[in-house]
C-alpha cells in the first residue's frame, strides 16, 4: 500500500513521503533499498519503504511512515530503516536526535506552541537551525509528520552537537562545542516560540534562555581542546545528562589501558553538577550520543553510542537517581554491536533517543568522511 497523496500546505520547505518499514537486519543482511519516487521493488521484509522528493522545493515538508510491519513476510526484522535525500541544507549534517517525553498533560509553551509526545528535534551541526517532526493524526493506517525548520539565534563559533527536551516539554537544551582550548562547554536552553501570526517554518525560532557551563577544570581536572565537546544529552525528572567525546586514559604496570568518557548530571533544582566516569569498551571508540529513562529501581538508565573508524555499538548503563557521587567507574555492558553483525557497516550515527518503549531512533550524519546523499534513520529493538 503506498501513500498517493499528501496534502499541501503553505510552509517553504521539501516535500518527502516516506513508508518507514522493518528493515534493518535485512539490511544486515546485505539487502540494502534505496528508493526515491514511487515503490517499484518488492521490499523483503514485506514491507515497502518509499521517498518521494516533491518537483517543487517550496512545497510542505510532508511525511508519512507505515509501521505496520509485525509479524509481517518470513523475515524477523530487528528494526526500520529509511533513508532520506538530502535537498540543500535541511537534512545535511545532523549530529543530534531527541524524542519529546511524554506528559500527563497538555503542555504549551509561553506562544502557544506545544510539542506533543511522538514529536522528535533533530538538529544539524552546521545547519543554524533545528528540525522539528511533527506528528498528525490522521485517517488511514499511517503516522503522518511535518517537519519544520526552526531558525537559532547568532551563536558564535560554538558546534551544535545534541540536542534534549525537557520532561515538562518546556525547554529545549542544546550541547556544544568548540574548537579552543577550553575549561568549560555551554549548554543553551531555551524554548521555541512563533513569532508570527502563522506556523510557517519562518515564523519559528529558538529563543535562548540561559547557558549552562558544564565545567571540566572542576569535575574533572582537566581542559578539553578540538571537538571534543557535548555530544550527547538526554533529561529526566529534574536532571539534564551530558555526555562528553574526550577521553581519559589511564595504563596501569601489567594491565591494559583503561579508557573513559566523562559524563555530567546536573540538577535543574539547584544548579550543581554530579560527576561520573564511564569506562568505554573499545581502545579507540569515543561518545556520540546517549537516550535515557527510569528503570526499574528508579535509577537512571542510558543507552550511548561508542563508536570511531570500523566501530559502533551501543552501550547500557546505569547511573543513581540520586545527587550522590560516584566512587567508582560506571561499567557498561554491549548491547548491539553493528559492526559485528555487518562488518562492511559505515554509518556514522550521530544521534539517539527513546522511539517508544524498546526501540530506539538513531540518525546518521551524512556528513562523515564525504557529502553523502542521505541521512539514514534506523529505529531498532533494544531488549529489556
Amino acid at each position: 500500500m503506498l501513500l498517493q497523496t499528501v496534502q499541501q500546505k503553505s510552509r517553504p520547505a521539501i516535500n518527502i513521503v516516506r513508508y518507514m518499514s522493518h528493515m534493518l537486519k535485512c539490511a544486515l543482511l546485505g539487502l540494502t533499498i534505496l528508493l526515491a519516487g514511487s515503490c517499484r521493488q518488492t521490499c523483503p521484509c514485506g514491507i515497502c519503504l518509499t521517498w518521494h522528493l516533491a518537483d517543487d522545493e517550496q512545497a510542505s515538508n510532508t511525511v508519512a511512515t507505515g509501521d505496520n510491519a509485525s509479524g509481517a513476510g518470513a523475515f524477523h526484522c530487528a528494526g526500520e530503516q529509511a533513508n532520506l535525500p538530502v535537498t540543500g541544507n535541511l537534512f545535511r549534517g545532523l549530529s543530534g536526535l531527541a524524542a519529546v517525553p511524554p506528559s500527563g498533560e497538555q503542555v504549551q509553551a509561553s506562544s502557544g506552541l506545544e510539542l506533543a509526545q511522538g514529536d522528535f528535534l533533530a538538529i544539524p551541526e552546521d545547519g543554524g537551525h533545528l528540525l522539528w517532526m511533527q506528528k498528525e493524526a490522521t485517517s488511514d493506517d499511517h503516522n503522518h509528520a511535518t517537519i519544520y525548520s526552526i531558525a537559532l539565534p547568532d551563536i558564535g563559533d560554538l558546534e551544535l552537537e545534541s540536542i534534549a527536551v525537557s520532561a515538562d516539554r518546556h525547554t529545549v537544551y542544546i550541547g556544544t562545542e568548540r574548537e579552543s582550548l577550553r575549561a568549560s562547554d555551554w549548554i543553551l536552553a531555551g524554548t521555541i516560540r512563533e513569532t508570527g501570526a502563522g506556523r510557517a517554518s519562518s515564523d519559528l525560532q529558538f529563543i535562548e534562555e540561559q547557558r549552562i557551563a558544564l565545567p571540566y577544570d572542576s569535575l574533572w581536572s582537566f581542559e578539553n581542546d578540538d571537538d571534543y565537546g557535548i555530544e550527547g544529552l538526554c533529561t529526566i525528572d529534574g536532571h539534564v545528562i551530558a555526555a562528553v567525546e574526550y577521553v581519559f586514559e589511564e595504563q596501569h604496570p601489567g594491565e591494559a589501558l583503561r579508557r573513559f568518557a566523562p559524563v555530567g548530571v546536573w540538577n535543574t533544582r539547584n544548579g550543581q553538577w554530579q560527576a561520573y566516569h564511564l569506562r568505554l569498551t573499545s581502545d579507540k571508540g569515543r561518545l556520540s550520543s546517549i537516550a535515557c529513562r527510569e528503570d526499574s529501581n528508579g535509577n537512571i538508565q542510558l543507552v550511548a553510542i561508542e563508536r570511531d573508524f570500523g566501530i559502533m555499538r551501543l552501550l547500557q548503563f546505569s547511573i543513581p537517581a540520586a545527587d550522590t557521587q560516584a566512587t567508582d567507574e560506571i561499567t557498561a555492558k554491549v548491547i548491539y554491536d553493528f559492526v559485528a553483525v555487518q562488518p562492511e557497516f559505515k554509518l556514522n550515527l550521530e544521534g539517539a533517543d527513546w522511539y517508544d518503549s524498546n526501540r530506539l531512533m538513531l540518525v546518521s550524519d551524512n556528513q562523515f568522511r564525504a557529502n553523502l546523499d542521505t541521512t539514514t534513520f534506523i529505529i531498532l529493538p533494544i531488549d529489556q
